[in-house]
């Protein structure tokens, strides 16, 4: 109710104390050059876009960029960094993103990368869409069985998230039967590593998942359908 009694007073130009400020960037700035392109929009063309910042205090922060052709409709987002951190996360997004295959459901398609002295950046097409419910339980069995790797088996401990949970617990000893995981036989799985409602948009019984960047090709089976139910659960519901 807040954001949207905002977005009407500063549609009606009343700014509540904000201040305006306006930004130059050269049409040929490489990275604006980018954001046309990815945009497909002509030089000459009207070109707009919006930007969410990210978290000013993260190491690794990001900024997105919604991006929209001369019909004044959204067609791409844009993610950029030019923190180190941010470059990295970039780079890793990037390079996963572009393995994907079209038997595994679900996934987004990278549509361009733009690496440069001062940032790194991908662009992907718009996606339309809800969040899920918690209960999609159908669909979430469809999208999971199509990220597991059949042609192999390992042990659990094998994967970098069993270590790094190991590395986590500190002092917080593991039950027996949690030990005894490690050696567990598994097929790995693509992992998302933040599988929540809000990374994923559904439109037309089609779901798209976003936000790739903890992303890893061998992870643990159940683990993001574990973090879909257990997040709301925790930061919505506070349970």
């Amino acid at each position: 109710m807040a954001k949207a009694a905002l977005g009407m007073m500063l549609r009606a130009g009343l700014r509540l104390g904000l201040q305006k400020t306006s930004l130059t960037m050269s049409s040929a700035d490489p990275f604006a050059a980018f954001l046309r392109a990815a945009a497909r929009v002509e030089p000459g063309e009207p070109f707009s876009f919006a930007v969410l910042t990210g978290n000013p205090s993260a190491p690794g922060r990001r900024h997105v960029f919604l991006l929209f052709n001369s019909a004044a409709q959204p067609v791409a987002v844009v993610k950029a960094g030019a923190t180190s951190q941010a470059r990295k996360l970039i780079a890793h997004e990037t390079s996963l993103l572009s393995t994907f295959t079209t038997a595994q459901s679900g996934l987004p398609k990278v549509r361009g990368a733009c690496e440069l002295d001062t940032l790194s950046a991908f662009a992907m097409d718009f996606t339309e869409g809800t969040s899920p419910g918690a209960d999609e339980c159908v669909a979430l069995g469809k999208i999971f069985s199509s990220w597991v790797d059949s042609t192999k088996q390992i042990e659990l401990g094998e994967t970098a998230a069993w270590r790094r949970l190991i590395q986590a617990r500190g002092a917080v000893a593991l039950t027996e039967a949690a030990l005894k995981l490690e050696t567990l036989l598994v097929f790995p799985v693509l992992m998302h590593g933040d599988f929540a409602p809000w990374n994923v948009k559904v439109s037309a019984g089609r779901w798209t998942v976003l936000d790739w960047e903890r992303g890893e090709r061998v992870g643990i089976p159940a683990w993001d359908w574990f973090h879909f139910i257990v997040q709301p659960a925790v930061l919505v519901r506070r349970e």
